[in-house]
């Protein structure tokens, strides 16, 4: 791997790092105060303003480097931290703004830097890349909800909880304004040349169609999943410490699980099915099992199998904009695009969720969401053995 992938691959470390120390415990935070509907709500709209976001990068990063895309994002990321710390219980009255920063942060960070990953890495050590970058992000999720459950429960034996939670929180706003300053070491790639005709105008292969439908049957559950799932554990456990525990164990599973699959990838593709089968019954076991086993064996079967599919997915989304002709100036609608069937997904997903809560069927309906991942999960797996197909190894 070359210094700027090192490099690219550091941030998104500190960057995964900032969220692992504070993004459960956010949530988990202002459920206490409003409960799903509040969750929902923030989230609905900080994925709104992500992708308004996101679109506008389409035209500031004529202007504007990755780089600065980035560093924007992070420093918006800080902001929102500091908010929360300033406003305490009162961030429940406040969700929207908040979500609107949040977005802004996401938005702005996740354009530059997926842009860099595509200009700076190569096909051949994206196997490696994607696999490194998946290890360092759950070395982050081993001990950001540890550290931060442990500063939670102990400020509340010896204090508040309230206390913990401003502590967590000002400390990653602390840690993402250094990351903002890390950031400018960065390599700076500007001059996209985006129209919106490009996106209605160019010819969508099979290949890319293909990833579309990938990224547009993930964004039904990538991020609502993780929600559902850090509040009925939350529900299950009832203490901060204990999350945070259960969250690094993840970690630590995740962690190895990429590193395995880096090699298992590189021998034989179709391993993926494995993929496509364990994760899934690791869910459905966990809605039968709404206790402590259910959650051991979650955690055992998702986090050891999904690497293998989730670095597939990944490869094949770069591999399918590089074989389109054309440099990658003129290659950034292919990033609209999946950006948009993701975000579809993702708000249809929320959209769904918020009208069927009410204040007692909550659980009820968070649970049921559980039964609809697996059949996501399994057909976006039967996508890409379509994909394998039409392109042979």
């Amino acid at each position: 791997m070359s210094k700027e992938e090192n490099l690219l691959n550091k941030i998104l470390w500190l960057y995964y790092t900032a969220n692992a120390l504070a993004g459960i415990f956010l949530n988990v935070f202002l459920f206490t105060l409003g409960g799903f509907k509040a969750t929902i709500t923030y989230n609905l709209i900080a994925l709104i303003s992500l992708y308004i976001f996101y679109v506008i990068s389409a035209w500031s990063l004529r202007r504007f480097s990755s780089t600065q895309l980035i560093r924007f994002g992070l420093l918006a990321g800080s902001l929102c931290y500091l908010s929360v710390v300033i406003l305490r219980e009162q961030a429940i009255n406040y969700l929207i703004p908040l979500g609107i920063l949040a977005g802004a942060a996401a938005g702005n960070f996740w354009p530059g830097f997926n842009l860099s990953q595509f200009i700076l890495t190569e096909e051949t050590s994206r196997h490696a890349f994607f696999g490194r970058q998946n290890f360092l992000g759950t070395i982050a999720n081993i001990s950001g909800p540890l550290i931060s459950g442990a500063i939670i429960g102990l400020s509340g034996i010896l204090a508040t909880k309230l206390l913990g939670y401003t502590v967590v929180f000002s400390i990653v706003s602390i840690f993402m304004f250094f990351t903002f300053l890390e950031a400018a070491k960065l390599p700076e790639h500007k001059g996209v040349d985006f129209s919106v005709l490009h996106i209605f105008e160019h010819i969508r292969g099979r290949n890319w169609k293909i990833v579309l439908s990938q990224q547009f049957l993930n964004g039904f559950w990538d991020t609502s999943l993780g929600l559902i799932i850090i509040i009925l554990i939350f529900v299950i456990v009832k203490q901060e410490f204990t999350l945070g525990l259960l969250n690094s164990l993840a970690g630590v599973v995740f962690a190895i699980a990429n590193i395995m699959a880096i090699r298992i990838l590189q021998k034989n593709r179709k391993s993926i099915l494995l993929g496509m089968i364990f994760p899934p019954l690791g869910i459905l076991i966990f809605f039968f099992m709404q206790n402590f086993i259910g959650i051991i064996i979650l955690v055992t079967l998702f986090y050891i199998f999904y690497p293998l599919i989730d670095i597939t997915l990944k490869k094949s989304y770069f591999d399918t904009i590089d074989e389109a002709e054309g440099s990658w100036q003129n290659k950034y609608h292919f990033l609209i695009e999946r950006e948009t069937v993701l975000d579809l997904g993702r708000f249809a997903t929320y959209l769904i969720l918020f009208a069927f809560f009410t204040p007692t069927n909550q659980l009820q309906v968070a649970k049921a969401w559980l039964l609809v991942v697996p059949v996501l999960i399994f057909a976006v797996g039967i996508l890409q053995f379509y994909r394998f197909k039409q392109t042979p190894a």
